[in-house]
């Protein structure tokens, strides 16, 4: 299984929508695959699961933009473990956001570390 999915923005509200849907879903399934899962069938149902998120990994949300003959993109870095976005990549580069409660998450020497609390 992959771990990046594709997010157009261009078409009417309902492709958007669509869209949105693809990408939780595949975020859904990739957490049901490298994650924990417990049958509560005994307590809500037949054939009910719950599972945690991705014991690790990372996951991209590519989100893209198209006006006239220009494409515009960026993507979502998220931890799949805490299922939380901790970065972004365009064509100037990978920006994260700096959090002073832990190690940076992307350790790849190129990646942009941003302050935003002192960018108010």
């Amino acid at each position: 299984m992959q771990n990046i999915e594709h997010w157009p923005l261009n078409g009417p509200l309902s492709a958007l929508q669509a869209g949105y849907d693809k990408c939780i879903g595949h975020i859904r399934l990739y957490n049901c695959v490298h994650g924990k899962a417990l049958d509560v069938s005994s307590l809500l149902g037949l054939q009910k699961m719950i599972f945690t998120t991705a014991i690790s990994g990372t996951i991209y949300i590519k989100v893209t933009y198209e006006e006239g003959d220009k494409q515009y993109y960026f993507k979502l870095i998220s931890d799949e473990r805490e299922g939380w976005n901790y970065a972004w990549e365009n064509k100037n580069g990978v920006f994260e956001y700096k959090d002073l409660a832990s190690n940076p998450y992307m350790i790849d020497g190129r990646t942009i570390h941003l302050d935003l609390v002192r960018l108010q």
